[in-house]
């Protein structure tokens, strides 16, 4: 048993067998064989399976989006149920996901209590109900929604100083919990602040030079786990960059943002 994630070029009769297995599970309104290549060859698409021999076993699809995930289709044959297939897909999923992904949205049949009662078990609340959604029969969706929290290590990570016009005060983030340290304009050493328009920013005392780092602080928060990540991997810098990136657009807007400076030191080994 294997899971793989679909690509463009894979052949027509993984596509066949996809189809396949989505309307033996929900019938008509499964998807066909050109709904899943359509979906793996967009740049936002994304098609998983488990594959046991020659046969697909369970699939999800889904896409994402500003800061959104949305899980379109989840099917596991009936004969390799209960065997956490669907949680493990969802799982890929969202290590498939952007890491400026907050929510992840779903459709399920109302009176589909198996299959609401596992989305539940995998973090996911009801949000609303869209009437008349299905057909064959008519049917409400419920809408499902999980969010995507920030885990913080088991220590301090950020320290954060305040930006404005007297006082500085700086703010430590340890798990969940946030406490408030004192501070005055004459502190010695390099700063992180946050401006007025929540954008964050690395500040060097001894010049009064601020350099840009991130659009938000939890966007702030994402990038420093990512780089704890890779700075403990092989990963080439350039994928490093990419999902920055993909976090913030502004990142690299110049050569001595605070993120181009951390890439080229992981570029040439200095980190």
């Amino acid at each position: 048993m294997e899971l793989i994630k679909v690509t463009s070029g894979a052949g027509t009769e993984i596509f066949e067998k996809l189809s396949a297995l989505d309307k033996k599970c929900v019938g008509n309104e499964g998807w066909s064989v050109n709904s899943f290549r359509s979906e793996v060859q967009k740049d936002n698409g994304i098609v998983l399976c488990f594959v046991d021999g020659d046969n697909i076993i369970a699939l999800l699809s889904g896409y994402f989006a500003e800061g959104e995930g949305d899980i379109t289709s989840v099917a596991v044959d009936e004969n390799f149920r209960r065997m956490g297939l669907a949680q493990k897909l969802i799982t890929e999923f969202i290590g498939n996901l952007p890491e400026n992904t907050e929510n992840i949205f779903l459709e399920v049949r109302e009176n589909n209590v198996p299959a609401i009662n596992l989305y539940r078990k995998c973090g996911f609340e009801k949000l609303s109900v869209r009437k008349n959604f299905y057909t064959n029969p008519a049917e409400n969706a419920v809408v499902m929604v999980k969010n995507l929290d920030i885990h913080f290590p088991d220590k301090t990570i950020l320290e954060v100083t305040f930006l404005n016009v007297t006082d500085f005060y700086s703010i430590s983030f340890q798990n969940d919990n946030y406490t408030i340290v004192g501070g005055d304009k004459d502190i010695e050493g390099n700063l992180i602040g946050i401006a007025d328009d929540d954008k964050v920013y690395y500040i060097t005392t001894y010049d009064k030079k601020i350099s840009y780092i991130s659009v938000n602080i939890r966007t702030f928060i994402k990038q420093l786990l990512l780089f704890e990540e890779y700075a403990d991997t092989n990963n080439p810098p350039e994928n490093f960059r990419r999902k920055i990136l993909e976090s913030d657009a502004d990142a690299f807007k110049s050569n001595d943002t605070f993120w181009s400076e951390i890439c080229e030191e992981l570029e040439y080994g200095i980190i």
